[in-house]
């Protein structure tokens, strides 16, 4: 009866040594998982701003497109009218060199000139800008001249007053 005692005990000793093992595992299980968790939280929060971003890209790409589209829908506008013109002096081929000619020269003419017309403008602003600030100077100067004569004057008209006061009662 003292062996089966101590097989039981081995035995129970064995559960219990699997049941700590198993134990072990399992946190070592639980705290993977909860690692896993945060990363998995973590980049989702990354995912998510990354989604915000793209959709701000996105709308921004959209705004672009539109105004491209705009742009373009303009220009086939100016070519359709240009075409037609052409089109309609097919005959005169000569003439219809001349006018392309013509349209090229007059498209680098306009791009000189919205370069000189920019380069004005900026030019135009920086003038401003300093005759705004003589005229402001001149402003300051001529205030600061309008006050000397206002103190002159109350000075004088001080002066004459008390003159005045004195002379018929004197």
């Amino acid at each position: 009866a003292g062996g089966d005692d101590l097989d039981d005990l081995i035995q129970e000793i064995a559960r219990n040594d699997q049941m700590l093992d198993l134990q072990s595992k399992l946190n070592a299980a639980e705290i993977e998982h909860d690692r896993r968790v945060k990363d998995m939280q973590r980049n989702q929060a990354g995912l998510e701003e990354l989604v915000r971003n793209m959709r701000v890209e996105l709308e921004n790409a959209r705004d672009k497109n539109k105004t491209l589209q705009q742009q373009l829908h303009r220009k086939l506008e100016e070519s359709s009218l240009v075409e037609s013109r052409l089109s309609a002096m097919k005959g005169h081929e000569e003439h219809i060199r001349d006018l392309q000619a013509q349209v090229a020269k007059e498209r680098v003419q306009r791009q000189a000139a919205e370069r000189r017309i920019a380069v004005e403008r900026d030019n135009s602003v920086q003038k401003m800008q300093g005759f705004e600030g003589d005229l402001r100077s001149q402003i300051r100067a001529l205030e600061q001249e309008l006050d000397k004569e206002r103190d002159l004057r109350s000075q004088a008209e001080a002066r004459q007053g008390v003159g005045a006061g004195r002379s018929p009662g004197g």
